[in-house]
């Protein structure tokens, strides 16, 4: 049987911290193939209520763990970048991440709601204010933005 190594590291205190969970997601005691991550990042659209629907169809479907990307756009961007083509071409990048990016006061209250609903949630941070804020409301796990 073959396993395949993920990017990033999920610690198994992380992952047994949700008490819905009764077996090791990774690692060496997992005796599964495969652990789902439901990437969601932007597909909320920075609205709570469809990002917390979108979580439960993710979980319904077999989703393991949620991961978002925290993202704060003036530690991202430089605002003199200018996107050359394409439906954003003459518009500056850090706008485009503006409209994008979930709001900090949102992904808490997203990750609020998984920790409420013993979901496993983690994050990809763009910056060391987007660190230092998952640091804040408890995020247990990053993956390194690639």
């Amino acid at each position: 049987m073959k396993r395949y190594l993920l990017s990033f590291y999920l610690s198994n205190s992380f992952l047994k911290s949700y008490k819905y969970r009764k077996r090791d997601l990774i690692g060496p005691r997992s005796n599964r193939l495969t652990t789902v991550i439901a990437e969601i990042s932007g597909s909320g659209d920075n609205d709570v209520a469809r990002s917390t629907d979108l979580i439960d169809a993710c979980i319904d479907a077999g989703a393991d763990l949620i991961k978002v990307q925290t993202l704060i756009p003036d530690e991202t961007v430089v605002e003199s970048h200018i996107i050359s083509h394409g439906l954003w071409e003459g518009k500056n990048l850090r706008d485009l991440y503006e409209i994008s990016a979930t709001s900090v006061e949102n992904q808490a209250r997203i990750f609020e709601y998984c920790n409420k609903h013993s979901i496993p949630i983690f994050s990809s941070p763009f910056g060391l204010k987007a660190l230092r804020f998952l640091e804040d409301i408890g995020c247990q796990a990053y993956k390194i933005a690639s």
